[in-house]
Formats: structure tokens, C-alpha cells, sequence
């Protein structure tokens, strides 16, 4: 499946995973926050699982680091014409903080957060990542998987 997907886009990089961390923020939200942004009232409340990894391929960035976030969404965002165009974007920006060479968020289903900490704990080594762009400016991503092993 993979291998057919990668196809249809433009570019792809394989990123081995080295660590990951998956954070939880809760505060009390500041009167300034609109209501529609708070959390039941009042919080400010935040999940993401924060990841870094090596490139593998494209050849041309090999051995570089790569620092992601990945968020959670909700059953309210949407998708295609009307909606979302990406599920994420990949950027040469840097991080000061980590040293990595890109950054990147990708968003998905929050239903599937709980799972995809269980896996990151216990089997996923590898993200792919499908990019349409050019990540010097800001590329868009059109796609992602995470996997045991380098290739379906």
C-alpha cells in the first residue's frame, strides 16, 4: 500500500523515529481567550506527541534531523474542497531547541491518538511522509504512515 501511494506524490521521505514524547497541557485558560476557545468553560487543555527522527530518504536530505509534532483533531474538521487541503506541513525552518534540520506538524484523527502512542511505544520505527512543495518555502503534507520496518 504504501509503495503504491508513493506513486501519486510528488515527494517522499522515510524517517527513522529515535525518540518521542507525548505531552499534556492543562491551565487555566486567560480571560482574554474567546469562550469558543476554551476548554469546558475555562481551560486551556493540549495533546501532541512530539517526535524526532533521521531522514533516511530523499537522498538529498539523508542523515538530516527531523523534529515533528503530531495533533490530534476533531470529528468537526473537514476535509477536500470545502475543508482542510493537507494533513500537515514539513519545512527547512530548523529547530533551535532540538538541532533538527526540518520541522513538521501532521494532524490525525484524535480517535487514533491512544493507539498511536501504543505503538510508538511498542513497534513503529519508521514515518513516511508524502510532500507536495518545497520544504525550503513550506511544503504541504498530502499524506503519512508510520511502520515497523523501512517499506511495506
Amino acid at each position: 500500500m504504501l509503495d503504491s501511494y508513493a506513486e501519486e506524490a510528488k515527494d517522499r521521505f522515510l524517517i527513522e523515529i529515535s525518540d518521542w514524547n507525548w505531552g499534556l497541557h492543562v491551565a487555566m485558560a486567560p480571560e482574554h481567550l474567546p469562550q469558543e476557545e476554551r476548554f469546558q468553560g475555562g481551560l486551556l487543555y493540549s495533546r501532541n506527541l512530539d517526535i524526532i527522527g533521521t531522514v533516511v530518504s530523499a537522498d538529498r536530505h539523508s542523515g538530516k534531523a527531523i523534529r515533528f509534532s503530531l495533533l490530534p483533531f476533531g470529528s468537526d474538521i473537514r476535509f477536500g474542497p470545502e475543508g482542510l487541503q493537507e494533513l500537515g506541513q514539513l519545512h527547512e525552518a530548523g529547530d533551535r531547541t532540538s538541532g533538527a534540520y526540518f520541522t513538521s506538524t501532521l494532524i490525525l484523527p484524535e480517535d487514533a491518538l491512544p493507539i498511536s502512542v501504543t505503538a510508538l511505544g511498542s513497534a513503529w520505527k519508521y514515518l513516511h511522509i508524502w510532500i507536495e512543495g518545497d520544504p525550503k518555502v513550506r511544503a504541504a503534507v498530502t499524506g503519512f504512515a508510520f511502520s515497523r520496518r523501512p517499506s511495506s
